[in-house]
């Protein structure tokens, strides 16, 4: 079962609704909009890649920032299919182009990498925040 995610526009994405598979949504860090307190303003990003007219979801992350969100999707291996090849044939210039991602600072092409934060609604979402509060509750990876 996938679940549905809304996003909010931005100067990537211009926002709506996504389907996620459940093992692509982290669970770490899960900051429900009932919770008192967010110091850090954590929240839920999704991310994806634009593929001419079609967009594919890669993975769903909670983070406080767009670079934090990408660095934890890498580190869980959500992004691989953005990693850059043949790295050492490499100029320094053209490492340039790419970001060094994770903790191990790999190389990935976010060229066509759109990000956006998702938005809750508690009557719209009470599926999905229940099933966020449950894995929260469980220590679970992912919503799988």
């Amino acid at each position: 079962m996938k679940y549905s995610l809304t996003l909010e526009s931005n100067r990537i994405h211009p926002g709506g609704t996504i389907e996620v598979e459940p093992d692509r949504i982290l669970c770490h860090d899960i900051r429900l909009p009932s919770d008192k307190s967010n110091p850090h303003n954590v929240r839920l990003w999704a991310i994806g890649v634009a593929c001419g007219f079609e967009s594919v979801v890669l993975c769903a992350v909670w983070a406080d920032c767009e670079q934090d969100a990408l660095d934890e999707a890498c580190d869980k291996g959500f992004l691989e299919s953005l990693l850059v090849e043949d790295v050492d044939k490499l100029t320094d210039e053209e490492r340039e182009e790419f970001a060094g991602l994770g903790n191990a600072g790999e190389l990935h092409d976010l060229t066509n990498v759109w990000m956006a934060e998702v938005k809750f609604d508690k009557v719209r979402d009470f599926d999905l925040l229940m099933a966020l509060a449950e894995a929260r509750g469980a220590c679970q990876d992912t919503l799988e």
